[in-house]
């Protein structure tokens, strides 16, 4: 069989044309067309990872909110326990607190009432003590109760000499010399206590007198800041301290009747 060489030539040759036209005018199309919805697929699927992403970011923002609302709730439910145990606990503090001031108040006011029973009796035992006290002296001394108290006072002054001592210095730095008596003694003792003092301390002693009937039958030398005292305080004091313990036995007695059986 012969070939016919130009007719294959030919063939070849549309057949090359027409592979050219299909590539261009049919492939080329097809393919862009195709290139294009892969495109939008791609586009597509980027989209929605893009969304699956932020539907991720959203849920686990709306997670981390909702742990944090609880967060939040638990902790305003401790702190309002917390206050409420606090307010518990400074009502009781305040109720405890009360009640002591209460009871506090309730001791000044026995104390009080007390001081004014001993204050009271003290000054009718004074005023008694002085006038039979001064009875007594007077029928003993023959003389008066003042006298008396004087006369006592310089004999006990005249065989203290640590005293004597203590007076001697100030006065001779020329201070004067306080007397203070519990009474206004009259010219007569005056003059009895002028001379004791020349024969003690000297001629050039400057002497005041004062009254101080906070002294209980008692009489007071002072000078320089130094002071010698002799009054009769001690009984006195003897006597408060067991009107005091009476005082508080018969307290004692009447609170205990006072309580529920």
């Amino acid at each position: 069989m012969q070939i016919d060489w130009f007719t294959t030539g030919a063939q070849v040759i549309n057949f090359l044309i027409l592979v050219w036209l299909l590539k261009k005018f049919l492939y080329r199309p097809v393919m862009e067309t195709m290139d294009r919805r892969q495109q939008r697929i791609v586009r597509t699927l980027d989209q929605a990872q893009n969304s699956q992403i932020q539907a991720d970011l959203e849920r686990q923002r709306y997670i981390t909110l909702q742990q944090g609302v609880e967060k939040e709730a638990n902790s305003q439910i401790q702190r309002a326990r917390t206050e409420a145990e606090n307010l518990r606990i400074d009502l009781i503090a305040a109720a405890k607190a009360e009640a002591e001031q209460a009871r506090q108040r309730w001791q000044k006011s026995l104390a009080l009432e007390k001081q004014i029973f001993l204050e009271q009796s003290t000054r009718l035992f004074t005023r008694q003590f002085q006038t039979l006290a001064r009875q007594s002296f007077q029928t003993l001394a023959q003389g008066s109760l003042e006298q008396t108290i004087i006369e006592v006072f310089w004999q006990k002054l005249e065989q203290d000499h640590q005293n004597l001592t203590a007076l001697t210095d100030p006065i001779q730095a020329n201070e004067p010399l306080t007397v203070t008596t519990a009474f206004a003694p009259d010219p007569g003792i005056k003059e009895k206590i002028q001379a004791r003092v020349i024969d003690l301390f000297g001629p050039g002693t400057t002497l005041v007198f004062e009254q101080d009937k906070a002294l209980i039958m008692g009489i007071t030398l002072e000078a320089g800041g130094k002071k010698i005292t002799w009054d009769q305080g001690h009984y006195l004091d003897e006597f408060t301290r067991r009107l005091d313990l009476a005082l508080e036995h018969e307290i004692h007695l009447s609170l205990r009747q006072e309580k529920p059986c």
